[in-house]
């Protein structure tokens, strides 16, 4: 293991192109007008007993709150830049998402939608890598914030280029969830946050494994991290899953996997986690160990990944084949469901999320037109379509009785 004490990545902030990957436009378009190094606090709203959904809308740098009940958006609130995975907190109070283009992670409030604060996952600079000053980060106090976007956003004095940093992509607890686990793709480490204080604690460096040195999807089982290791998006090389053991983050193994993988899955039940392979039409499931299982046919461009029926099927998110898989874990045998009602087709599904009964599945389709669309797990049908804003990326369910005790 790497183990740095907090680190500056000198060419972190303020500069170079984002690369056009496998999400596509969703990590290279944003939107929206905020005031620099202001917040809209958004009013609560009303919500139907039950359960809420969120979505994530990387190109308007917000979320919404659906009630899915009255197929009715509840609340918009711009948070961050490029806003993408979520997790949950055990509590059902405290929802984080990641923000790509703000190098932060935002904490929302469940029952009311609002933003409570954000959490850096890098250290800001204050130089660059030649050692020249970056004169705009102090004359702003850059070092004092606690996400890129009070700066670098679209209102006509913000900071340019809005999208900036260390590229944080997905999140995981620890086993008590006190801390929070964050990738950091563009600066090659996992970092640690401290959720009492909201301070970053440490960071560890990820070493590259051959060609693959981004890291993108991370899990937890029990006291092993599993990071997914991307080379560069054009190489085709090999990824790597990678396992962490223990609060060290000590380097245990490194598995071969696809050149393109976002989406590592924890099925605690068996002990295992599973990862898409986007470049292709398969899903890799890997023990414990870190060791190949077996490989399942999906549809292709697999993306966000959801266990149902009790963990006996996995349902894949096939983003360029318009359409859903569902495998049979133990058999392996699957179904594929192409996005569509009747005479109504949609596209590019990219994640997931179950109600709180388990026999809803919510798909996000993420077109131009966005929508989320409710499948029965039971029949295999979609029966909903919500109309969001276009190119929505993941979904959340929350319970609202929890969230409002």
């Amino acid at each position: 293991m790497t183990h740095l004490s907090i680190r500056v990545d000198r060419g972190g902030l303020g500069g170079g192109n984002m690369r056009i990957n496998v999400l596509g436009l969703l990590m290279c378009m944003v939107g929206g007008v905020v005031c620099s190094c202001q917040r809209d606090m958004p009013e609560a709203a009303a919500s139907s007993p039950g359960f809420n959904l969120f979505v994530s809308l990387p190109a308007a740098d917000a979320i919404v709150r659906i009630d899915p009940a009255h197929n009715a958006i509840l609340q918009k609130t711009r948070i961050g830049s490029l806003p993408h995975h979520f997790l949950l907190h055990p509590d059902g109070k405290r929802l984080y998402v990641v923000l790509v283009g703000s190098q932060a992670v935002a904490e929302i409030n469940v029952a009311t939608g609002a933003l409570q604060r954000t959490l850096l996952t890098d250290v800001t600079p204050l130089t660059r890598e030649d050692g020249s000053v970056i004169q705009a980060h102090i004359d702003r106090k850059a070092d004092t914030h606690t996400s890129c976007y009070d700066c670098h956003n679209h209102d006509p004095n913000g900071a340019r280029p809005v999208v900036v940093g260390a590229r944080p992509f997905a999140l995981a607890f620890n086993a008590d969830a006190s801390e929070l686990y964050v990738t950091n793709m563009r600066t090659r480490s996992l970092a640690t946050l401290d959720l009492a204080s909201g301070t970053l604690v440490d960071i560890t460096a990820l070493p590259a494994r051959g060609d693959a040195a981004e890291p993108t999807g991370l899990a937890r089982v029990q006291d092993n991290l599993y990071v997914a290791m991307r080379p560069g998006i054009t190489s085709g090389s090999s990824g790597a899953l990678r396992r962490l053991e223990g609060n060290a983050h000590v380097i245990t193994s490194d598995a071969a996997n696809g050149s393109n993988t976002s989406v590592v899955l924890a099925d605690d039940l068996r002990k295992r986690v599973y990862v898409n392979n986007f470049e292709t039409n398969t899903v890799t499931a890997f023990g414990a160990a870190g060791e190949h299982l077996t490989t399942y046919t999906v549809g292709p461009g697999p993306l966000g990944l959801r266990l149902v029926d009790q963990g006996r099927r996995l349902v894949a998110a096939n983003y360029y084949d318009n359409s859903i898989s569902i495998v049979d874990v133990a058999g392996g045998e699957t179904r594929t469901h192409p996005l569509g009602m009747g005479d109504r087709h949609f596209v590019n599904p990219t994640h997931t999320a179950l109600d709180p009964s388990g026999l809803t599945l919510y798909v996000v389709s993420s077109g131009t037109q966005g929508h989320l669309l409710a499948f029965d797990v039971n029949s295999e049908q979609f029966t909903q379509a919500i109309a969001i804003d276009g190119l929505p990326f993941d979904v959340v369910t929350v319970a609202t009785r929890t969230a409002n005790e």
